[in-house]
């Protein structure tokens, strides 16, 4: 996801899934490489259920 302003790139932030499902595995970071997703740096958890278990990008968030 990207949002521009005029000529410029103001923020941009890649999502990468769980192979086969739909759960958030990882999102990436202000210094993360936008193109490898194998390497983002904000991971995500999830129970048995497939409910997350922890937001850590998130102040206040769930941990």
């Amino acid at each position: 996801m990207k949002h521009e302003s005029g000529m410029s790139v103001v923020w941009e932030r890649g999502y990468a899934y769980h192979p086969g499902g739909n759960q958030l595995r990882a999102t990436s970071a202000a210094l993360d490489d936008i193109d490898d997703p194998p390497n983002y740096t904000v991971l995500y958890s999830h129970d048995a259920h497939g409910n997350m278990t922890a937001m850590p990008n998130i102040p206040g968030g769930l941990t």
